[in-house]
């Protein structure tokens, strides 16, 4: 998960997927995907953010030493990824480990649009024009 924050330390934008294993090659991938080149990364410290890190990204390390200090230095976080479990529990009721990827798509589309409700109609007309038609086989079974 990568948050973008304002000058004021408030949520601006915020990327999430699903990785294959938390190492510093697959985070750093995330990264390179999610995170634009020259940023200023806040990490816990753990030891894969170095990697991470030498991507062309200028690096904080911050240590935490309990769960609660944690939420404490990384307060956003842990609020999206809450919004995100409410979202799924809430919605979906569970999550088929096949669409991890949709799911956190969706709740990422939404909390990235959350402040622009007065442009939703317009832009859901242009998302449906813009997008292929999905045959009921393929929404049902995935199938290409």
């Amino acid at each position: 998960m990568a948050l973008e924050l304002d000058p004021e330390s408030k949520p601006k934008r915020v990327a999430m997927a699903l990785v294959k294993r938390v190492t510093g090659h697959h985070l750093k991938r995330f990264a390179v995907r999610a995170i634009a080149k020259g940023s200023r990364l806040r990490t816990d410290g753990w030891g894969a953010s170095r990697r991470v890190a030498k991507a062309g990204y200028e690096h904080e390390p911050i240590i935490t030493g309990s769960a609660g200090e944690a939420v404490q230095t990384f307060p956003w976080l842990h609020t999206f990824i809450g919004n995100m479990n409410r979202m799924i529990l809430g919605t979906h009721h569970w999550v088929s480990a096949k669409r991890v990827d949709d799911y956190l798509a969706e709740f990422t589309y939404r909390a990235n649009r959350r402040w622009l409700e007065a442009n939703l109609l317009d832009r859901l007309v242009v998302g449906a024009l813009d997008s292929k038609t999905v045959a009921y086989k393929q929404l049902t079974t995935g199938a290409t």
